[in-house]
């Protein structure tokens, strides 16, 4: 945004144009079109940066069109399945964006940590709505006695929870 292009200085000395005003900070005439075309894009840019939790998102959109390809070779969708899997991809929507927005707010520094902790808070209702929908498509697509211990394991132990 500082330093568009279109500016024959930093400060804005001297710089009359055709369009509106360009910078935020130095308050420039801009002379060509950027203020509607080059600002949008770089502001996108700028605010799409690799992060852990956008790939932690990747993961788990990888995870849920595995769960989709499964229910699909096993013929099982149910209601009680497809109610669960639309959940998840419901709170997988919320929760990126929300992450987009709360991203803005994350800077470098001290406050980086505690930042990292909501965020860390803010993609819990994905995993765990994870879990349920597989839960869910275990019992009700591949219901044998070794499937409903593991369900069972999975959902009694708190470790598990706790370290996804």
């Amino acid at each position: 945004w500082r330093f568009c292009g279109c500016c024959p200085a930093p400060d804005g000395a001297g710089a009359q144009g055709l369009g509106g005003t360009c910078c935020r900070y130095c308050r420039c005439v801009c002379r060509c079109a950027c203020i509607f075309f080059v600002h949008p894009i770089a502001w996108s840019i700028a605010r799409f940066k690799i992060r852990w939790y956008w790939f932690h998102l990747a993961m788990q959109v990888g995870f849920m069109c595995r769960e989709y390809a499964v229910i699909s070779m096993k013929q099982g969708w149910h209601w009680t399945v497809a109610s669960s899997q639309g959940a998840v991809w419901l709170a997988l929507a919320v929760v990126m964006w929300e992450c987009w927005r709360f991203s803005s707010v994350r800077g470098t520094g001290p406050s980086q940590a505690a930042v990292d902790q909501v965020l860390d808070m803010l993609l819990l209702p994905v995993n765990y709505g994870f879990f349920g929908a597989l839960c869910v498509r275990i019992l009700r697509v591949q219901s044998d006695p070794r499937s409903r211990s593991m369900v069972g394991s999975l959902i009694e132990a708190a470790d598990i929870w706790e370290a996804w």
